[in-house]
């Protein structure tokens, strides 16, 4: 069973509360995506298209980024089709409907074109906020059939594999499982605001409240990105960086995923 379903098994779920469950599973599938497109060439081969995008949850304050080919895309659809007509699952087929009926962009054995490029590009954002749907909704129905174990398996796969091509971070599995509780006990809450412990940092050379891009407040409505060393950009001024390094600008850390104010 996936990580993310056995996360769940230690609340105390039961009819009652059954639609707080649902609620919050529903705030995780209000993610927002990020994405840019830039041409790769390896060794000898051709150039091709690679994908970056940055998935937001602001229910969880969550952000991470992955990278991906049309390859990696066409693959993921195709397997799932297949587990869909395989597991001749009534609840399954239903969840994994909306991923069947979305347009997907045709293969082509030229170049990739700037107007073939912006179309890939807004499918796949639609599409990985798709995946997120669907996995949410592969958790509730696990909790809502507890009793069948082999559908639980299969939407534990389900899961699964969405996680593991979305490379969902641990940080956004546990802020899930601290929203969902969060809902469970203080159903009148609609936001909540994830722990973050940031960091102190030492250079003083830019104001704490300012991107260290423009320059410009970080207060204001511009998304915000919190690297997990404690350094923090509008996500709109870091976004061509970490499309490139996947690292903070400042201090050369690794950043894959953090906090989204």
């Amino acid at each position: 069973m996936s990580s993310s379903m056995t996360r769940f098994q230690d609340m105390h779920v039961n009819q009652d509360n059954m639609h707080l469950i649902h609620v919050a599973q529903d705030d995780m599938k209000q993610v927002t995506i990020h994405s840019t497109a830039s041409s790769v060439v390896e060794g000898d081969s051709d150039p091709f298209t690679l994908y970056t995008l940055i998935v937001t949850c602001p229910a969880t304050k969550t952000w991470w980024i992955i990278k991906k080919r049309y390859s990696q895309f066409y693959k993921l659809r195709q397997y799932l089709a297949k587990m869909r007509k395989a597991c001749k699952s009534k609840t399954l087929d239903a969840i994994l409907q909306p991923l069947m009926k979305m347009v997907f962009p045709k293969k082509s054995i030229r170049l990739d074109t700037q107007a073939m490029v912006a179309e890939r590009k807004a499918a796949f954002d639609n599409l990985t906020a798709t995946l997120m749907a669907i996995r949410s909704e592969c958790v509730f129905a696990s909790i809502q059939h507890q009793g069948n174990e082999e559908l639980v398996l299969q939407l534990a796969h389900a899961c699964d594999v969405i996680e593991v091509f979305l490379q969902v971070p641990d940080l956004q599995k546990k802020e899930e499982v601290r929203h969902t509780s969060m809902v469970l006990t203080s159903p009148e809450m609609t936001a909540l605001r994830a722990s973050f412990n940031e960091p102190h940092s030492d250079d003083d050379a830019v104001d704490e409240n300012d991107c260290p891009i423009c320059l410009c407040d970080l207060d204001t409505d511009e998304k915000v990105l919190h690297m997990g060393c404690g350094h923090s950009f509008h996500e709109a001024c870091v976004m061509q960086w970490l499309e490139l390094k996947m690292s903070c600008p400042l201090c050369r850390q690794t950043s894959i995923c953090g906090v989204n104010k």
